[in-house]
């Protein structure tokens, strides 16, 4: 899952207390900034190539964040499997990963 964030984003800093629980529980999710992750956390004032990738200016501009995308890896792309935005629980978060399959 790519999580777009920023550290200015106030429903964002509730979703990373989501995110912990995630990294506590048995699940051993991990979040970080690479794509090594069960979540790759994404500045959006920093990684503007991701965001330019997905078409992301104007539904930032719109809908805003916090936004999660699903994808899957190739060895040459990133493909789009779904994308969901706003505050969700830890709960939501893990129903959304394991929607891809």
């Amino acid at each position: 899952i790519l999580y777009f964030t920023a550290k200015w984003c106030v429903p964002c800093r509730d979703v990373d207390k989501e995110l912990e629980k995630l990294q506590d529980k048995k699940l051993g999710w991990k979040v970080g900034p690479d794509s090594t992750n069960h979540i790759q956390k994404i500045d959006i004032d920093k990684e503007t190539e991701l965001i330019k990738k997905f078409n992301l200016i104007e539904t930032i501009e719109t809908k805003g964040i916090p936004l999660f995308i699903l994808v899957e890896y190739s060895d040459t792309d990133i493909k789009e499997l779904n994308r969901v935005h706003g505050k969700l629980k830890a709960k939501e978060i893990t129903n959304f990963f394991y929607q891809k399959s």
